[in-house]
């Protein structure tokens, strides 16, 4: 607890709420590591579809009906278990649509006729992460296409027979789910990063015709066990839970890039860090002084 205080302490006089940085969403909060970190379905609330009560919005995804000009948060569906038009869930899932559902025992419906939602999920990767990879299983009504940052990473075999079909056999929202994985590098990057579900609801005239879809995902990376201060790798070791908030070195020189206004804010918070991390004993005096001076000669807050 005495060195967490001392650490606010320096980022304080530095001009930055510590809390603040460790809230800022280039954080992965709860999860560091000096080598590995793994983010798996069940230990962010964010991975699954269906987090909130039933007919009531998701936070965690946002969902577009007009071709992506505006967003709003997704609604958690009642799945119609045990009836006739029943979804199968996966587990620790539950559906979500772009609207409340407005007919008892119904989920959100979609009153425009043939058309595709598109639902967004975002996640963070830091810097210097290597060897990412990621995988979403789901189900959806009719079909859905998924994307992480604009690129295709897998879409339902059934597509193109389903938007001429007269009636569905509902392959795609039964059974285990539709699975797809990447583990190419050229759809992630530092920061923000976004998975996208295209879902195609089929509408026949006289039906009531529910659609939306229900997703978990994995992603997973190796992180860098040298700190990057702004300049390329230094020879500081990339500490793990250094705040005793589960946040590596990197994290919080990530969090302090990200909230800088100016340059000189970012050289200021990276001294406070070196300052607590010299008196912690995690790095030499020598250290210390390329950081600093790594921070002052790199472009962030330029």
């Amino acid at each position: 607890m005495q060195q967490s205080n001392r650490m606010r302490t320096f980022f304080l006089a530095a001009g930055f709420s510590l809390t603040a940085l460790l809230a800022n969403g280039t954080l992965l909060a709860g999860r560091a590591s000096a080598d590995t970190i793994v983010m798996s379905a069940g230990s962010n609330s964010a991975q699954r579809s269906g987090q909130s009560a039933i007919n009531t919005a998701d936070t965690n995804i946002d969902v577009s009906t007009d071709g992506g000009v505006t967003f709003h948060k997704a609604f958690s569906s009642d799945p119609l278990t045990g009836s006739t038009f029943a979804y199968d869930v996966l587990p620790n899932t539950n559906w979500v649509t772009p609207t409340a559902s407005n007919v008892a025992g119904i989920p959100g419906i979609w009153f425009f006729g043939q058309g595709t939602a598109i639902f967004q999920v975002h996640f963070q990767l830091p810097v210097g992460f290597t060897n990412p990879s990621l995988s979403v299983r789901l189900h959806a009504d009719n079909f859905a296409t998924v994307f992480v940052n604009g690129q295709l990473i897998g879409a339902d075999a059934s597509d193109v027979s389903d938007v001429n079909a007269s009636a569905f056999s509902g392959v795609n929202w039964e059974g285990a789910g539709d699975f797809y994985s990447t583990t190419a590098a050229t759809p992630f990057h530092a920061g923000d990063n976004i998975l996208e579900f295209h879902v195609t609801n089929i509408f026949l005239a006289g039906n009531i015709s529910p659609g939306g879809l229900d997703y978990r995902f994995d992603y997973q990376y190796d992180l860098q066990t040298k700190v990057n201060f702004g300049c390329g790798l230094s020879t500081v070791n990339n500490t793990a839970n250094v705040d005793g908030l589960g946040h590596s070195i990197q994290d919080l020189v990530n969090a302090a890039a990200a909230a800088a206004k100016n340059h000189g804010d970012y050289v200021s918070a990276t001294t406070a860090l070196g300052q607590f991390l010299r008196a912690k004993g995690l790095i030499t005096q020598a250290q210390y002084v390329d950081m600093v001076q790594c921070a002052a000669h790199s472009s962030v807050g330029k």
